[in-house]
């Protein structure tokens, strides 16, 4: 549904299935905590890396951590930027029509960007539970899902930081 609008009605449908997904985190209360929200364990809050572990809740190996999955990210993100479709999302953001008339099909890679943008949210989502040890119902909100939007703003729109 929200890959058959464009624009100001593309955020106001996502926005909307945000709200809806933030309803049902909240009426799923004994599944996922409902307000309260749900705690990490302290025993799975350890990175592990060969013959050595990493306690998540030392502040150091949180930062490392968080900036090696950061970079991680951009470095995915620059790589699929600079390849063919890459070059094909560039053409639809420029120019939708005339991708359609070079015979691209404009709703399956609109649908697979979705998708990568989606698992990199939840990527970050998981990074984060594991890295503070908490996840709430709140951070399923309205307000956390504009923030992306104010940070696109920040960043620049069509730029791999926006």
């Amino acid at each position: 549904l929200a890959l058959r609008t464009s624009g100001v009605a593309f955020m106001i449908v996502t926005m909307m299935f945000a709200q809806v997904f933030y309803l049902i985190i909240l009426y799923l209360a004994a599944w996922t905590g409902g307000d309260q929200g749900l705690v990490v364990p302290q025993s799975a809050r350890v990175l592990v890396l060969g013959d050595t572990s990493l306690g998540l809740t030392n502040p150091t190996v949180r930062y490392m951590s968080a900036l090696v999955l950061f970079s991680i990210v951009l470095l995915v993100t620059l790589v699929i930027v600079r390849s063919r479709y890459g070059r094909v999302l560039v053409a639809i953001r420029e120019n939708e029509e005339r991708t359609k008339m070079l015979g691209y099909d404009t709703f399956s890679n609109k649908l697979a960007a979705v998708v990568v943008s989606g698992t990199i949210c939840a990527a970050s989502g998981a990074a984060y539970a594991l890295l503070f040890g908490y996840v709430g119902s709140t951070f399923a909100s309205v307000q956390y899902s504009i923030l992306p939007l104010l940070w696109v703003l920040l960043g620049g729109a069509a730029t791999t930081l926006g």
